[in-house]
Parts: C-alpha cells; sequence; structure tokens
C-alpha cells in the first residue's frame, strides 16, 4: 500500500492566473508592482502552494526582489526571493511553499527591480490548494 500523500503532492490546482500587462508592461521599480494571484473565498483555512513565472525585461543589467504577501503582509516561509544582475531579459520564476490562507485570505506577488527601467511583461501563477 502507498502511504498517504502529504505537502504539495496532496494538493489538487485550484486555478491558473495569467497576466499580459499590456504592450509595455508594468514599471517595476521604486515601490515595486503588486499583483493579487489568489482570494480563499471558503470558509475554511487552506493550505496553499504557488508557482509563478515572471518575464522581466530592463535595458541594463539589474537586481529583481519578490516578495509573497498574505493579506499584504510577507508570508513567513518562503517568501523571498532575489537575483542580483539580472539580464536584460529574465525568466523568473518563484516558487511559495505550504503558506496557511485563513477564509477570506489574499495572496498577491510585489515585484522590484533597482533600476528604474524594470518591467514585468506578464506573469502565470499555477495555485494549488488542499483545505486543512
Amino acid at each position: 500500500t502507498c502511504p498517504d500523500t502529504t505537502g504539495i503532492e496532496a494538493a489538487r490546482i485550484e486555478n491558473i492566473v495569467s497576466a499580459d500587462l499590456g504592450g509595455g508592461g508594468v514599471n517595476i521599480s521604486g515601490a515595486g508592482y503588486t499583483y493579487t494571484l489568489y482570494t480563499n473565498t471558503s470558509s475554511n483555512t487552506q493550505r496553499v502552494y504557488v508557482q509563478t513565472n515572471m518575464y522581466i525585461t530592463c535595458i541594463v543589467t539589474h537586481s529583481i526582489n519578490s516578495t509573497y504577501l498574505l493579506n499584504g503582509v510577507p508570508v513567513p516561509t518562503g517568501s523571498i526571493m532575489y537575483e542580483e544582475l539580472a539580464t536584460t531579459k529574465t525568466d523568473f520564476t518563484h516558487f511559495l511553499i505550504a503558506a496557511t490562507v485563513p477564509a477570506a485570505g489574499v495572496i498577491a506577488i510585489k515585484v522590484i527591480s533597482d533600476n528604474a527601467n524594470g518591467v514585468l511583461n506578464n506573469l502565470t501563477s499555477f495555485i494549488y490548494k488542499h483545505d486543512i
């Protein structure tokens, strides 16, 4: 017999969010850009895993910081990813593991470039969840 699955193996895909952020993308310098990925619309607490794939461009080498937020606050585990000296065209993937999301909880991702020309062109997020 096989053991019960745990973690992401026990989760089911809940949603796929895909955002094309316009012909010129959105500027991610300064305060950065925040995009809402998931809202827990059930009355139960959920365990949520997210994989976000982003395409980021800049006219020069720059550094990128991304953070997953739960109700506007950085998620404690695995929420921050930093890439120093990213190239002018970068595929950037950030995986969030095991966030506990209460009823009506909102997960978003915030992306920041340290250069004024940093642009987030598009993103695709795969959201997995299971009820607790």
